[in-house]
């Protein structure tokens, strides 16, 4: 599910952190407090641990600017 700025300004605040797919491994993180963070989950080449990338705080436009870094 591709997300924009509708989703994602309409997003319900809830108990526990939850994550809002944006495709492949890039997510908005939503916290029970309301901040908005990017996120990417990647493994590292040499041992294959999985590990997550952050972009920055929503309301910054990363969508295309995220693709096209990764």
């Amino acid at each position: 599910m591709k997300l924009n700025a509708r989703k994602v300004e309409t997003a319900k605040l809830k108990e526990k952190t939850y994550k809002m797919a944006e495709g492949g491994d890039l997510y908005l993180e939503v916290t029970s407090k309301g901040s908005l963070y990017w996120r990417m989950k990647y493994l590292w080449p040499v041992d294959k641990k999985e590990d997550i990338l952050a972009f920055g705080v929503w309301p910054a436009d990363l969508t295309q600017h995220s693709w096209t870094r990764c």
